[in-house]
């Protein structure tokens, strides 16, 4: 029994666990049968989680596609231009790459005019 107590057969730690452990079961029994529940109803979570409709980086196929152009064309002019994350396989293109892109190439051809 010692081993149990841990006090050297002193009970008096063993009554005390026992109470802490009667009023935590009867704290539960009275939550479950509805006597002590909460005054005012918890809050819910969301139903839904909104995400931005723009998105942040595009697949090699969409990011030619916004740019109306083949997705070869985009391999050869734009990709070597630009930062592209690489995800496993796959080649993530920034929106924000693109854009950056974009404005330089128009800025060159508005100044050769």
């Amino acid at each position: 029994m010692e081993w149990i107590v841990g006090t050297g057969g002193d009970l008096s730690d063993w009554t005390a666990l026992t109470d802490v452990l009667e009023d935590d079961y009867a704290a539960e029994q009275r939550w479950l049968d509805g006597d002590d529940a909460p005054s005012e109803p918890l809050p819910q979570p969301p139903k839904s989680v909104e995400v931005p409709a723009v998105a942040l980086a595009l697949s090699r196929a969409e990011a030619a596609h916004s740019l109306r152009i083949s997705v070869d064309s985009l391999d050869r002019h734009v990709i070597p231009h630009i930062r592209v994350m690489q995800l496993g396989g796959r080649q993530i293109i920034p929106v924000d790459e693109l854009q950056a892109f974009v404005t330089a190439k128009a800025a060159r051809a508005l100044r050769h005019g």
